[in-house]
């Protein structure tokens, strides 16, 4: 599926359906295909698939409906299984090109990259896929509308509260 596909689609087929075998359910089969989709899209979206990553997303279901897909694609060879972030959960599953991105990135380059965002901006990990570094008396950073993070080569370096209170 293709990244500006995303939302709410359904699938109309037209002219004639082949039957499905019998040794499936409809139900098994929907499920299915639904689980297969959303891990597609949330190994575009993420590049490297974390259980953080999936449970950030409030999926039904959990990691535990993608784990079977993602399980089949690493069998299949389309994707790879290891540990490649540092610091997340064991059970790590990446596309060859994020792999090969990250591989790139090892060496630090001469240039610094700073990057400001939305604290609630999926390219943000922090409060969703990392966790937030300890705040002052147990209360820290989250991911609110109006909140805004700066990340200094990929390190959360500051963080402006909405309304521009607190940094």
């Amino acid at each position: 599926v293709p990244a500006s596909a995303e939302g709410r689609w359904t699938l109309v087929r037209g002219g004639e359906v082949t039957p499905e075998p019998k040794s499936r359910s409809a139900g098994d089969r929907s499920r299915t295909a639904w689980a297969t989709a959303l891990v597609q899209q949330l190994l575009a979206r993420y590049g490297v698939l974390t259980r953080e990553a999936v449970m950030s997303e409030s999926i039904p279901g959990g990691f535990g409906a993608c784990y079977p897909v993602l399980k089949a694609m690493e069998e299949a060879g389309r994707i790879r299984r290891g540990y490649f972030i540092a610091g997340l959960g064991a059970t790590q599953f990446a596309l060859p090109g994020a792999l090969d991105l990250l591989r790139s990135l090892k060496d630090a380059s001469e240039e610094p990259e700073i990057v400001e965002t939305a604290a609630t901006d999926p390219a943000n990990p922090y409060g969703a896929a990392l966790k937030w570094p300890g705040g002052k008396d147990g209360r820290g950073p989250t991911r609110t509308v109006g909140a805004t993070v700066w990340l200094f080569d990929g390190a959360l370096v500051a963080y402006l509260a909405r309304g521009d209170r607190q940094l």
